[in-house]
């Protein structure tokens, strides 16, 4: 009962620096370790004091982004310099590549057409083939940035 409070304490002074997302984790943990250490022997097996602690959840993400305010954020990138990171935007959004997919893209996987541009990768973690089409909008903005 004594490691459950002790434990306990340590948990909510996680949660209080880190968020309950690192406090889950630690608890994840925690429990694996313990397991462990119950098959070493070098404690009793099934009285993890960890079991005696409710985790708490993480809020949901609840943010929603509309074209327009993207569109007028990427522009406002591209005006200020960034016109890399502007096209990122624009390319991520568009085609619903991941983050590292749209940042690792080349002039090489360009695959254009009389009715607009697109993008044929392999994805990085999966190693799927995929095709990311681009608005017109984006299009301009890409070839803008690469001339």
């Amino acid at each position: 009962m004594r490691q459950a409070l002790g434990l306990r304490a340590s948990t909510r002074t996680i949660v209080r620096w880190k968020g309950p997302g690192e406090a889950g984790r630690a608890m994840k943990t925690w429990c694996s370790l313990y397991r462990v250490l119950a098959s070493m022997k070098l404690c009793i097996p099934n009285h993890d004091p960890s079991l005696a602690i409710r985790k708490e959840g993480v809020a949901g993400r609840t943010e929603t982004w509309r074209e327009v305010r993207l569109s007028g954020w990427s522009k406002g990138r591209y005006g200020a310099g960034f016109g890399g990171l502007a096209c990122i935007i624009a390319v991520a959004w568009d085609t619903q590549f991941s983050p590292v997919d749209s940042r690792t893209l080349t002039p090489g996987q360009v695959v254009t057409s009389d009715s607009g541009m697109a993008f044929a990768i392999q994805r990085t973690k999966t190693s799927e083939a995929a095709f990311g089409i681009l608005s017109k909008r984006t299009k301009s903005l890409v070839e803008l940035y690469v001339a």
